[in-house]
Formats: C-alpha cells, structure tokens, sequence
C-alpha cells in the first residue's frame, strides 16, 4: 500500500483531490503548508507527493527542492498540481517533478497518473 501526501492550502481542493484517490488501494495525508508536510514525512515515509505550488505561508517548489535533500525522498514522485504554468520549467529541471498538471484538472488526469505509479511497485 502507498503513502501518498497531499500538500494544498486550499481545503476544498484537498478534499476534493483526497475524494479521487481514496478510489486506490493507498493511505492518504494531508497538510496545508510546508512545515506541516515536512512533520508528516519525517514521521511516514511517503511514496507519492501531491504538491501545490502556491501555497500561503511558502512556495511547493520550495518543500520540494528541501525534501529532494533528503536520502529517502530523493527520488521520490512528486505531482505539481496548479494554475501557474510558469513555473513549469522550474519543475522539470530543479525538482525533477514526475508530473504537472495544470487545474481544473480531471479526475481521470489525476487517477490515471496516480494508478500509473502506484503500478510501478
């Protein structure tokens, strides 16, 4: 079974987006900002990252690029999901994200990718 970590600051997103992947066989987390998420993972090691990218108090490029430092999340699968395609390039090359879906997502965008990985073993 997959730990998977959602970090949105926005609730109804976060529930929303827990609402589509409770339909796999995987324990879902949640955090609201940064420092709640980097609580998380140093208590559950977490197999797939679902990131905002703007987040209130701190950036999702930013949690990202400080848990890559991390042994265990180096290579970690991490999905930016956002409005701001402008941090696309970013994503790519600094965090070296598996992912970036741009919102409104859909559901079967989201369910396939996760399905996708969590397939990998």
């Amino acid at each position: 079974m997959k730990n998977i970590l959602i970090i949105e600051d926005d609730e109804r997103q976060r529930i929303n987006l827990k609402k589509i992947i409770s339909e796999n066989d995987v324990v879902i987390y949640e955090a609201q900002d940064k420092d709640e998420a980097l609580d998380i993972c140093n208590k559950v090691c977490i197999d797939i990252f679902l990131v905002d990218i703007v987040l209130k108090s701190s950036s999702g490029l930013d949690f990202a690029l400080e848990i890559r430092k991390i042994n265990k999340y180096e290579l970690s699968w991490i999905i930016f999901i956002t409005t701001h395609r402008e941090y696309l390039t970013e994503a790519f090359k600094q965090v070296h994200c598996y992912d970036y879906i741009i919102k409104p997502y859909d559901k079967e965008e989201i369910l396939s990718t996760i399905r996708k990985l969590i397939s990998h073993g």
